[in-house]
């Protein structure tokens, strides 16, 4: 269980952060829908890849997803997420052996001045921004504002 550590005051719990809203850079703007999903082996899609205004949120609960954008493939195993834009071509499958569960959250796109408030200038911005999908699955810094 990397990366999972007990929040201040509990017992018996473990925890890891896959995003926030406050700005970090685990911060991916206001959410606007969400799905659990389960894709059975060989399942996923869809069969072409698609864009849409909106980012996804994959957070695999279980399993493994491989998602497909063209700067190549990602694996999201379990208990790890990974932020996909929108205006990027995607599309997720299982490849696995048994089912895989995941959760899909539609995230209206935060700028990325909302999400790194610290940037002291555009230039500081714009050559720190990442480039494609973001991997969010480091651990939490802190558990106290579970």
């Amino acid at each position: 269980m990397d990366g999972f550590r007990p929040p201040a005051g509990h017992t018996g719990f473990l925890a890891k952060q896959l995003f926030a809203g406050d700005g970090s850079e685990h911060s991916f703007g206001e959410i606007i829908g969400g799905a659990i999903a389960y894709l059975e082996p060989g399942g996923g899609g869809p069969t072409q890849m698609h864009t849409h205004p909106h980012n996804h949120l994959f957070i695999v609960v279980s399993g493994r997803a491989r998602v497909e954008t063209p700067a190549g493939t990602q694996t999201v195993g379990a208990n790890e997420s990974l932020l996909v834009e929108g205006p990027v071509p995607h599309s997720v499958w299982n490849d696995t052996d048994s089912t895989t569960v995941m959760f899909g959250i539609s995230v209206h796109p935060a700028s990325y001045s909302e999400r790194m408030p610290r940037a002291e200038s555009a230039g500081q911005a714009e050559s720190a921004k990442p480039a494609g999908p973001t991997d969010c699955t480091e651990p939490m810094k802190s558990t106290e504002d579970m």
